[in-house]
């Protein structure tokens, strides 16, 4: 058995090596694995003997060793006899006597350079866009530029798709690609203001969609696969990849669904797409309903008020507040849209709750102990070596709950699968759909125990399998989206901090302002003497110190008068200045009991005071909202639904949401989002009630 800390190591990153030959051997490997593996040895001998020179001697054990050392890969004697004996035929080499061989003409392999030629001219057009003054003498190395930046893509590409099935760790993604180009483009000939504007360029262009470069990604992509699954073959005899039963979903693979600006947005959309065309069901148990539950309660109480705490703490901590920041709509309108996940992911990927007579299965004791035990190891051996590398990394480990959920769905998958295995012994699945790479580790640590397949599987591998062994092929169309999701998914920029103009925003909704409130904030912040604390708390990624300046900044109701006068907007903010000011006595209260605890040395305890100064519900807003939202899915067009041209009192609101329920719950022509929008907003706006005075 594998001990944790060598499981964990493995999936650390390493220095590159020279996959230069590979990938352009992986060229010549696209296409259905199933229908190709005689093509792909064949691919992979050619490779080793383009480093020979023409009339070369040479013995097939030395060929042998040189396809291990170039391509990474190994080939039985008995393929690459045949192999020879194919080209022997096409006289390309003459066989000398017992295993020798003479090479009689020079192989030839695509240059990288050829192959990235079409990619280059696109970029060459976007990039002469974006810089007109781009010149081919000064900044002669843009090129040489370009292809380091898309080799060091296909290069992670191979180092991801390295491992064996039980241990299939995500580490495709790089961070930083935009600070990597930058830290390399001293060694390239580029005019100094080209030099820093490259990585923009570069970045944006990688994110733009550009056809020709996304063509050539799923090509070299798909050959690599191809490459590392005849590398595994010995794996595949154990699985069944063309009858999956079925799918249990993760949080984090739902909240990708969900997060549309994040990274894994388009992978966790190409994964579920792929799903519906196969018909492989998803579904995710009641445990990580409540999981998703409790992570959008917290999100709604990290933007419900400023908070004050002892201890460092991000400025932004949900991922759902992350995604909200790169939106313009407003807070309420999204955490609306959030709260309906079950009626999205079902209209948009068949996402369903688990059947309960096979929720009723029960779990595998033994694995959910083992999960529960191991995974807490893994993830302080991973947060201690990531904390050597960088000391302002900040862990935040995961709670009992969460534990307990991953250790849940794990032994359920465990004692489902036994229902599932059929007279050939065959893994069709259930598998555990999960980015969580600590899981996957856990995983990887069990199956080296027990020395069988584990339970969870990788969003990205899945896609992989399905790629190659799926006997629905890939159209352009199912290419394009792969390609596109494959290169968000692996270069990254992190989110810049918020700046005092970003940060205005996100207090005026904690504050339970609304969006033409937003300028009347960012005027008080900008006004204020604390500005440059404020900023500098900001730049240290530290929202206890930020949220703690802006309580100070907006509890000052003189300072908050003088700036915003008369103005509508100044009641609300004097509302919350004094609510914020009736909180200060509580607050010196509990700083006060803090520190008698800290002098009579007893367990020092962390208070949460969450200062809730939302104002009020306005139905109209929410209204506004829903026709903005069906605007977006052209619902409007064609007269599909009526347009309303007067909304100004409640018996015309009234009037048009029951003209548009009813064509809404009637009508063939209403696509899936607009009625989700719909069931969400009704509810809200009927629940609020319509006494609500209106403005």
């Amino acid at each position: 058995m594998k001990p944790i800390r060598h499981i964990v190591d493995e999936g650390s990153d390493g220095e590159e090596s020279d996959s230069n030959l590979l990938i352009r051997v992986c060229t010549l490997t696209k296409g259905p694995l199933l229908s190709r593996r005689k093509e792909i040895r064949r691919a992979i001998v050619l490779a080793a003997l383009s480093i020979y020179q023409p009339d070369s001697v040479f013995e097939m054990n030395d060929l042998s060793i040189n396809i291990k050392n170039t391509t990474k890969c190994k080939i039985d004697d008995e393929s690459i006899i045949s192999i020879l004996s194919q080209l022997r035929n096409e006289r390309i080499l003459t066989h000398v006597h017992g295993f020798q061989y003479k090479l009689n003409e020079k192989v030839e392999i695509t240059d990288v350079k050829e192959l990235l030629s079409p990619a280059w001219d696109e970029f060459l057009s976007f990039l002469q866009r974006g810089y007109p003054a781009y010149d081919p003498y000064f900044d002669k190395d843009a090129r040489k530029l370009f292809d380091w930046c898309i080799l060091k893509v296909l290069t992670r590409f191979i180092d991801a798709t390295s491992q064996s099935i039980d241990n299939q760790l995500e580490l495709l993604p790089i961070d930083d690609f935009k600070s990597i180009i930058e830290k390399n483009v001293g060694a390239f000939s580029l005019s100094k203001q080209l030099s820093k504007k490259y990585s923009t360029i570069m970045y944006s262009h990688l994110t733009s969609k550009p056809s020709v470069l996304l063509k050539t990604l799923f090509d070299c992509y798909s050959g690599i696969i191809n490459v590392n699954l005849v590398l595994r073959e010995q794996e595949i005899p154990k699985l069944n990849f063309d009858n999956i039963k079925f799918l249990v979903v993760d949080t984090s693979f739902l909240v990708g669904l969900l997060c549309k600006t994040d990274p894994i947005y388009p992978l966790s959309v190409a994964v579920a797409n792929r799903c519906v065309a196969l018909n492989i069901p998803l579904y995710y148990t009641s445990q990580t309903k409540n999981e998703m539950m409790s992570f959008i309660d917290g999100s709604q109480k990290e933007m419900d008020g400023l908070i004050n705490r002892s201890g460092k703490v991000n400025v932004v901590r949900s991922q759902f507040v992350a995604d909200f920041r790169r939106q313009t709509i407003r807070w309420s309108d999204y955490i609306t849209i959030i709260s309906s996940w079950t009626q999205i992911v079902e209209g948009q990927s068949g996402i369903v709750a688990l059947p309960e007579e096979l929720e009723r299965t029960g779990i595998d004791d033994d694995v959910a102990q083992y999960i529960k035990k191991t995974l807490p190891i893994v993830e302080s051996v991973r947060k201690e070596d990531k904390m050597r590398i960088d000391p302002n990394y900040k862990p935040r480990y995961r709670e009992e709950t969460q534990i307990t959920h991953d250790a849940y769905c794990v032994g359920l998958i465990s004692n489902l699968r036994k229902k599932y295995v059929d007279e050939s012994k065959k893994i069709g699945g259930p598998w555990f759909l999960t980015f969580d790479n600590l899981l996957t580790i856990t995983n990887a640590a069990y199956s080296a125990r027990s020395r069988d397949f584990g339970f969870t599987i990788q969003p990205r591998t899945l896609l992989n399998y399905l790629l190659i062994y799926s006997k629905i092929l890939f159209d352009e169309k199912d290419k394009e989206e792969m390609a596109e999701a494959i290169i968000k998914f692996t270069v990254r920029t992190p989110d810049p901090k918020l700046t005092v103009d970003e940060y205005s925003r996100l207090v005026t909704y904690k504050f339970g302002l609304d969006q033409p409130d937003i300028e009347v904030v960012k005027e008080i912040l900008f006004a204020s003497p604390l500005r440059e604390e404020l900023k500098t708390a900001l730049e240290r990624d530290r929202g206890d110190l930020a949220d703690n300046i802006a309580y100070r900044i907006f509890s000052d109701t003189r300072f908050v008068k003088s700036v915003i006068g008369e103005r509508e907007t100044g009641e609300k903010l004097r509302h919350v200045a004094d609510k914020l000011r009736e909180t200060e006595k509580k607050l010196g209260e509990e700083k006060a009991a803090r520190e008698a605890l800290e002098r009579s040395g007893k367990p020092v305890v962390s208070v949460t005071t969450q200062v809730n100064t939302n104002i009020y519900l306005n139905i109209q807003t929410q209204v506004s909202s829903l026709i903005q939202l069906l605007k977006a899915e052209n619902a409007f067009k064609d007269n599909l639904l009526e347009n309303p041209s007067d909304i100004s009192t409640k018996e015309k609101m009234e009037k048009w949401l029951e003209n548009i329920k009813e064509t809404i719950e009637t009508s063939t022509l209403i696509g899936n989002n607009i009625k989700i929008f719909f069931a969400t907003y009704h509810p809200v706006i009927r629940k609020v009630g319509w006494d609500v005075v209106l403005k």
